[in-house]
């Protein structure tokens, strides 16, 4: 959804005067939008998935360098599915998205980049094209017809 946002962004501009551009504002603020109210949720849903397997991995990769604990951990960490070096980088992966100082931080950015979620959806509904989306509702209810008075 988002990248077809991005996309909309990009190639339904609205002309402007003297045959200049502009990008699509409608489409940029409904994808900050989206991002500020999902952001949070789809972190969450990644934290849970994750589970406290984020707590039983090793603290750095520096078990790595000694050979007697290599092989234990390469015995021990693996699953069915994924060798301990690679379930190890996935984990480190997912720390690295959802609980480290830099996921953190990056939570902030993604509620206030655009700027405060009220802000951004005012912003949103400045633009939103309020007109078409009547039109489409008084043409539909057009359609449907309406049986005259005494024709029964």
């Amino acid at each position: 959804m988002v990248l077809g946002q991005i996309e909309g962004i990009e190639t339904d501009w609205p002309a402007g005067p003297d045959g200049y551009v502009c990008f699509n504002r409608r489409y940029m603020y409904a994808a900050l939008n989206w991002c500020q109210e999902n952001h949070t949720t789809i972190i969450d849903i990644v934290r849970e998935l994750a589970a406290g397997n984020l707590m039983q991995m090793p603290a750095n990769a520096t078990v790595l360098e000694d050979p007697v604990l290599r092989q234990t951990f390469e015995a021990f960490y693996h699953t069915p599915y994924m060798g301990a070096i690679d379930r190890m980088k996935l984990l480190k992966f997912i720390w690295d998205i959802v609980g480290s100082e830099f996921a953190g931080r990056h939570q902030l950015y993604e509620k206030f980049y655009g700027g405060t979620s009220f802000v951004v959806r005012n912003q949103s509904f400045r633009e939103a094209p309020w007109d078409d989306f009547h039109s489409l509702v008084d043409d539909a209810l057009a359609t449907i017809p309406v049986p005259e008075a005494g024709a029964g």
